[in-house]
């Protein structure tokens, strides 16, 4: 039996569907941040994995970090996703100062990316930055982390000399909208605003990587 209630009901569902997204769905969140109960810290834990970092990220150069990703693939995949994966197959390097600090740093990347950056701090060495998708060192001592695919759009901006995070451009084809983020709040940007960020970063073309391989480990 129709009782001719159907575009009601669908305009119903299309405003609730609105109503939950807008409105609930922030506050939900808001919620759940201010009354989320603190994971409990297991001490022994938490020296294991400090224990585990300075075991194979800190070491007095980059060849002995280098030959450490060589011999313990599962610990740096383990936390950096695909990036080494095959490292000792697949990476190059180049030596190059990424952060203005005048000495030389660590760029690892294949396929035309920047994988990861490290540095020496304190005589150790350390990460600067990295990327599991696609990863740009930009002129002015930038980098910029990006994830294009299926028609979405992530660039992140951070400067290395200074640490300050210099904002994100993103666009998601379920909204249609462009976004361009510095603090909390995003704000929407036109596709000819977000190209012009986008744009201002120049990438550096890295024309002298090698693979890890030729890395000189004496």
């Amino acid at each position: 039996m129709e009782f001719g209630f159907s575009k009601e009901l669908d305009l119903l569902r299309e405003m609730y569907k609105k109503f939950a997204e807008t409105e609930i769905k922030p506050l939900a969140e808001e919620l759940d941040e201010l009354y989320r109960i603190p994971t409990p810290v297991n001490p022994e834990e938490e020296a294991r994995r400090q224990a585990e970092f300075e075991a194979h990220e800190r070491h007095d150069s980059f060849a002995a970090l280098i030959a450490d990703m060589r011999d313990n693939e599962d610990y740096f995949t383990r936390y950096s996703g695909n990036t080494y994966v095959d490292f000792w197959e697949t990476m190059e390097y180049c030596l190059m100062d990424a952060n203005g600090d005048g000495a030389d740093d660590l760029i690892l990347g294949r396929d035309g990316n920047v994988n990861a950056i490290w540095t020496m701090k304190d005589g150790k060495t350390a990460g600067l930055a990295g990327s599991w998708a696609q990863g740009y060192l930009c002129e002015g001592y930038i980098f910029e982390w990006a994830v294009v695919e299926d028609g979405s759009h992530y660039h992140s901006y951070r400067n290395l000399m200074t640490g300050e995070d210099l904002g994100e451009v993103s666009y998601y084809p379920s909204d249609g909208v462009w976004h361009f983020q510095k603090g909390n709040e995003p704000e929407e940007i036109t596709e000819a605003e977000a190209f012009e960020i986008m744009n201002s970063y120049v990438h550096i073309k890295l024309t002298e990587m090698k693979s890890v391989k030729e890395f000189q480990m004496n």
